[in-house]
């Protein structure tokens, strides 16, 4: 389903103000990202454990900032290469 390299697009960028306390860098709405780790991890706030992500377009200042996994959905080409989402309609 994931895996390392794959691209994909930020669908939701609302965070929590606690994140500037593990980043400086958050992903944005519609633009594409590449994996470069994953992990299982107690989503913030709760114990409930969800998949995060790591990227190569994002610093962190922490080695264990990871991203959830719901707030993104795979990339196809071309909106992929592109760096953002294109949007289009199906009738």
């Amino acid at each position: 389903m994931w895996q390392n390299g794959q691209r994909v697009i930020c669908k939701d960028d609302r965070f929590s103000e606690a994140i500037w306390e593990w980043t400086s860098n958050v992903p944005r709405i519609g633009r594409a990202y590449t994996i470069t780790g994953m992990d299982y991890l107690p989503e913030w706030g709760t114990e409930d454990c969800v998949l995060g992500f790591r990227f190569k377009e994002l610093r962190t200042l922490s080695s264990q900032t990871y991203f959830s996994a719901w707030r993104f959905e795979p990339c196809a080409p071309p909106a992929c290469t592109m760096g953002h989402r294109r949007h289009v309609s199906v009738a």
